[in-house]
């Protein structure tokens, strides 16, 4: 596993990357997150292609822009996430439901969402990940239920509050001070697997942390008991608490 150390505060700013590993590392997603106490934000990105016909050379010159198309926003306490249709001031809520059904960015499934890291309790092991100085905690074993990788490790965050993707999914470290970031897993028979690392990290501006406090605000305001399956919803976060 794979970790970084703490300090005053809990929002920052920061980017997870996932990449492909066989003859050579191949980025394949990037996620772009916000850390807020026990929420998170997901920035859902959009990629336009703009093309122009340039006469006289008989080319198209092409642009391509990336933007955020919606924000989702997610919190540890419960299985819900809403989405925003802007990370600014003003903000408009436009859609709301269980984490497993939304519709873009990190998939979440129903079936994993309450699981915790397997104990004992073991140290992670100091290492630097992108001038971000972390840990990590290596899992071999043979008979490992996932797929056909004989090697995982988890990337641990050492920041007391801190919200990743893996702790909205229910990974969650019996240190509570660590917060998973990532999964590393390996096959040395295939010679494949991925990688996720944390790409960067920096403290949250004065105007994102007003942005956050507005939109935590009116995701609290969201009419979460119209949503279908509210009840069993409500078992699922029991359990969690219970854990």
């Amino acid at each position: 596993m794979i970790s970084c150390k703490s300090s005053e505060t809990a929002y920052y700013s920061y980017n997870v990357k996932t990449y492909r590993i066989n003859t050579s590392k191949t980025v394949l997603y990037t996620h772009c997150l916000i850390t807020f106490g026990d929420y998170l934000f997901e920035f859902n990105p959009g990629i336009y292609l703009n093309g122009k016909l340039n006469e006289q050379a008989n080319t198209i010159d092409a642009t391509i822009r990336i933007d955020t198309t919606s924000v989702y926003l997610m919190q540890f306490s419960h299985l819900f996430y809403q989405e925003f249709d802007t990370f600014d001031l003003p903000s408009n809520m436009i859609r709301t439901g269980k984490l497993w059904k939304k519709f873009d960015g990190f998939h979440f499934d129903s079936a994993e969402v309450v699981q915790k890291l397997p104990s004992p309790y073991i140290e992670p092991i100091d290492t630097v990940i992108n001038n971000i100085q972390c840990y990590y905690f290596t899992v071999h074993k043979p008979d490992i239920k996932a797929g056909d990788f004989n090697e995982i490790k988890v990337i641990l965050i050492k920041k007391p509050g801190f919200t990743s993707l893996n702790k909205i999914g229910g990974s969650v470290f019996p240190d509570k001070d660590y917060c998973v970031v990532g999964i590393n897993a390996y096959s040395y028979k295939n010679k494949d697997g991925f990688v996720q690392e944390l790409d960067s990290l920096r403290p949250l501006a004065r105007k994102e942390i007003h942005i956050c406090k507005d939109m935590s605000a009116k995701s609290k305001t969201a009419v979460l008991d119209t949503i279908n399956g509210f009840t069993a919803i409500k078992e699922l976060e029991k359990k969690r608490n219970l854990n």
